[in-house]
C-alpha cells in the first residue's frame, strides 16, 4: 500500500516539550510512518498510511491530548526542509523568506539562521520542493533539499521506527524482569574511580544492565560508587566489579548485603513523612512506600506548560517499575513511586531529562534518604 504525507496545523504549542509531545503520541498511532513537527509554524508534518489512518482521526489525537488540531481543506499540502548555506544575517534570512513566500501554492516559510534551513509548507498541486530549492539557488545561495526519512536525526523529530524498537526493547525488559522474584536477592555496593560525568555514569548503567543476574543499577558520580542489586545465583559482587573494571574504572567491591523482602511494619515507619523544623512533613522524600516500594522526589526545571508536565508523566509511566508518578509545574517537582529493584532513582533523573529540555536534580534531603536507608538495610538486611 502507498503511503501519503500530510500537514495538519496545530495551536497551543509553546515549546519544544510540546513537540515532542505530539510525536511520542502521533508515532503510536496505527499506519503513521513517520511525524515531525514545527513550533515555529505550528504544523506538523505526517507519513501515514491511507488505509489505516486519517489525517482527519491524527487530528483528532492532537486535539485529544490538549491541543488545537485542524486539516486544511487543501488535502494535497506538504512540506518540505531545505538547507541554506551562504546566509550571513537576518536580511539574508527576510530576503529568502520573501521571494519563496511570493511562489504560487506556498503557504508558510520558516528560515533558521543558526540551523541554515528552511521549512516551506506548500501546496503539491501548484509547486514543488524541488522548484523551492531552485528559487533558493537563483538568489545565490547554496540550497539541498534534505530528504525526511524514518531514520533520520532531525531537531524535534521521532520515527515511528524508533518508537516502535524503543517499545519492543521496553516489552523485552518487562518479561525478562518479570521472570525475577526478589527473594534472595543480594545488593552489592562498588567504589568506581575514574568517572568524569554523566556519560560515565549512563555508560555504566547501561553495560551492567545488559547483564544477566543483574537486576538494577544506580550509579552515584559524587560519591564514586555503584549500587547493584543482582541475582547471586547468576553473579556475584567480584563478578559485577570485572564488569566496570574491563569499561576502564578502578572497581572495588564494598558492601555485600542480603536484599530480601522489607518487613512490612519496618517499612511502614520509614514510609511516613517526616516532620521538618517547621512541623511540616518534608517536601522530599525517599521512602519505602509499601513494601518493596520507595517514593524518590526530583527538582525539575525548564517545563513551561501543562503539556511539558504531560510529557513527564507520560514517559516516566512507560517505564517498568515505576508505580505512580505526580508533576506538580508550579513547585517543579516530580514524585514518583517506583519499586527499586526494577528501576533506579538515578535512572528517573535521566528519564525526566531525556523527556525533553529539562535538567532534574536531587536535592540534599534526598541523599540525606538514601543514607538513611541504606543504614535501615545495614541494621536489618545484614547477613
Amino acid at each position: 500500500m502507498s503511503q501519503k504525507e500530510t500537514v495538519i496545523f496545530i495551536g497551543g504549542m509553546t515549546c519544544q516539550s510540546c513537540v515532542r509531545h505530539i510525536e511520542s503520541i502521533l508515532t503510536q498511532k496505527a499506519g503513521v510512518k513517520l511525524v515531525r513537527v514545527g513550533l515555529e509554524q505550528q504544523f506538523g508534518f505526517i507519513r501515514y498510511d491511507p488505509a489505516l489512518t486519517s489525517p482527519t482521526v491524527l487530528a483528532a489525537v492532537v486535539d485529544d491530548i490538549g491541543f488545537e488540531a485542524s486539516v486544511d481543506d487543501c488535502d494535497t499540502l506538504n512540506a518540505t526542509w531545505i538547507t541554506v548555506s551562504g546566509m550571513t544575517c537576518q536580511s539574508c534570512v527576510r530576503h529568502i523568506e520573501g521571494m519563496v513566500y511570493n511562489v504560487t501554492g506556498v503557504r508558510s516559510v520558516h528560515v533558521s539562521l543558526s540551523d541554515s534551513l528552511a521549512t516551506v509548507i506548500y501546496d503539491s498541486l501548484q509547486t514543488s520542493a524541488s522548484n523551492l530549492c531552485d528559487v533558493i539557488n537563483d538568489l545565490g545561495f547554496d540550497a539541498e533539499l534534505l530528504t525526511v526519512t524514518a531514520g533520520d536525526d532531525l531537531t524535534g523529530s521521532i520515527s515511528a521506527a524508533a518508537a516502535s524498537e524503543v517499545s519492543e526493547s521496553g516489552d523485552e525488559f518487562a518479561k525478562l524482569a518479570a521472570t525475577r522474584t526478589i527473594a534472595g536477592q543480594q545488593m552489592c555496593e562498588i567504589s568506581v574511580e575514574g568517572m568524569t560525568c554523566n556519560s560515565c555514569v549512563r555508560n555504566i548503567e547501561s553495560s551492567l544492565s545488559s547483564v544477566a543476574g543483574v537486576i538494577s543499577v544506580c550509579v552515584l558520580l559524587d560519591q564514586k560508587k555503584a549500587i547493584v542489586v543482582f541475582n547471586p545465583v547468576e553473579i556475584s559482587p567480584e563478578t559485577v566489579a570485572e564488569k566496570i573494571d574491563d569499561m576502564g574504572f578502578e572497581v572495588a567491591v564494598l558492601v555485600n548485603r542480603l536484599q530480601a523482602h522489607f518487613d512490612a511494619d519496618k517499612t511502614a515507619t520509614l514510609g511516613h513523612s517526616q516532620p521538618s523544623e517547621n512541623g511540616k512533613p518534608d517536601d522530599v522524600q525517599h521512602s519505602a512506600v509499601t513494601a518493596g516500594q520507595m517514593t524518590t522526589q526530583l527538582s525539575v526545571s525548564g517545563m513551561h506548560c501543562q503539556s511539558c508536565v504531560r510529557a513527564i508523566e507520560g514517559h516516566l509511566k512507560s517505564i517498568f517499575g515505576v508505580v505512580s508518578v505526580n508533576v506538580n509545574l508550579d513547585r517543579e517537582l516530580c514524585r514518583v513511586v517506583h519499586n527499586p529493584s526494577c528501576v533506579s532513582a538515578e535512572t528517573l533523573r535521566q528519564a525526566v531529562e531525556s523527556a525533553g529540555n529539562f535538567k532534574a536534580s536531587f536535592s540534599g534531603k534526598f541523599m540525606f534518604w538514601c543514607c538513611c536507608i541504606n543504614m535501615y538495610r545495614s541494621v536489618f538486611l545484614a547477613v
